[in-house]
């Protein structure tokens, strides 16, 4: 509780919690930089920045599996934070099986700069962006990749986004009263939206070049 830093802050290798929680820390909640983590049920808010926070240092002359990290939430609850409600950056990986993204300032799940993601039948609700992939690195990394497989954006200003030189695929996704726009793409990025159920104004259901795909 109050950390006036990161509340919990892994590194090494192997990291595995359970029905942790941290409130009210100054920077991150969870700072998730093992090389390996696994969360059960762990719940973040009110944190200065993001809830759940993955980051490797950009080594230079340094391959991306020299440098690399991977975590898998089960059920995570990350609201109220600051920043994001989860943010995995900088060749961190995740994966994430359900759980709840809340209220967070700036997006409840994002993955931006080389980061990879997928994430199953996870809600998130009431922040600026609810899934969002951004600001692909330059340094020769992969470009951040971004999979949502059965999740759910309710009340968000953006329910997906994809912006500058990133791909995000939606399958099976829902997108529900967006603000301004349920779909968006911008810059160089893909955003693939396939069997995706969409409901609010028709006006805001997509902008930018969205790949929409309905199988029959």
């Amino acid at each position: 509780y109050f950390s006036n830093n990161i509340g919990m802050d892994f590194q090494g290798i192997h990291t595995k919690r359970e029905d942790c929680r941290v409130f009210g820390s100054y920077h991150d909640g969870f700072s998730d930089d093992a090389n390996f983590t696994e969360s059960y049920r762990d719940e973040s808010a009110g944190n200065g920045n993001d809830g759940f926070n993955g980051t490797v240092t950009d080594f230079a002359g340094k391959a991306d599996e020299e440098t690399h990290i991977e975590a898998v939430y089960f059920d995570p609850y990350g609201h109220d934070n600051g920043d994001d409600g989860i943010s995995f950056h900088t060749r961190g990986d995740s994966t994430v099986h359900g759980g709840l993204f809340e209220y967070n300032t700036k997006a409840d799940v994002v993955h931006v700069t080389g980061a990879a993601c997928v994430c199953y039948n996870t809600v998130a609700q009431g922040a600026f962006n609810g899934f969002y992939a951004a600001t692909a690195a330059t340094d020769g990394r992969t470009q951040t990749t971004f999979l949502c497989v059965g999740t759910k954006a309710r009340k968000n200003t953006y329910s997906y986004r994809a912006a500058d030189n990133t791909s995000l695929t939606v399958d099976g996704g829902i997108s529900e009263n967006p603000t301004i726009f349920g779909f968006q793409q911008s810059g160089t990025a893909t955003l693939t939206a396939r069997n995706c159920l969409y409901t609010g104004d028709a006006l805001k259901a997509k902008s930018g070049t969205v790949t929409v795909i309905n199988d029959s």
